[in-house]
């Protein structure tokens, strides 16, 4: 994970991105949504605080290559969270990959949009919610395990 940290949530629909990195996942088959879309993402996240160089843009051919793209992401970079810019409803028709999606966000504790610009809000909102809970954990010793 990236260097976000709890300063960026505060509690309202206004969060930041400072210090957050994202990956934007874009997925060529879907181009003319793409082309509508990214600029407007893009924008998004710079306006809530993400600099240029905290956005890694990637490309993969197909549908069938959005599960390990996502999961290249969350190997080989230290982004805080995901956009797969795509049509929701495409990726809602295939459970397969939806299901693949849903499993990496858990294994890697990474949140995972998937949409236009419209999500570039929700993916900051929950990576500031998953490090204000961080923040607020206890200590992994002072757990109780049943």
């Amino acid at each position: 994970m990236g260097k976000a940290s709890r300063s960026n949530f505060n509690g309202n629909s206004a969060v930041s991105a400072v210090d957050m990195k994202f990956g934007v996942l874009i997925v060529d088959e879907y181009s003319d949504f793409v082309d509508r879309h990214i600029g407007a993402m893009l924008e998004m996240l710079r306006r809530l605080g993400c600099l240029d160089n905290d956005i890694i843009v990637k490309q993969i051919p197909s549908l069938v290559d959005t599960v390990l793209g996502v999961q290249f992401f969350a190997e080989y970079t230290d982004v805080d969270g995901v956009i797969v810019v795509m049509p929701t409803e495409k990726l809602y028709a295939v459970q397969a990959l939806l299901n693949g999606i849903v499993h990496l966000q858990m294994q890697w504790n990474m949140p995972v949009c998937i949409g236009g610009s419209e999500r570039a809000a929700d993916i900051v909102q929950m990576v500031a919610l998953q490090c204000e809970m961080e923040d607020e954990a206890p200590e992994q010793a002072e757990r109780t395990f049943s």
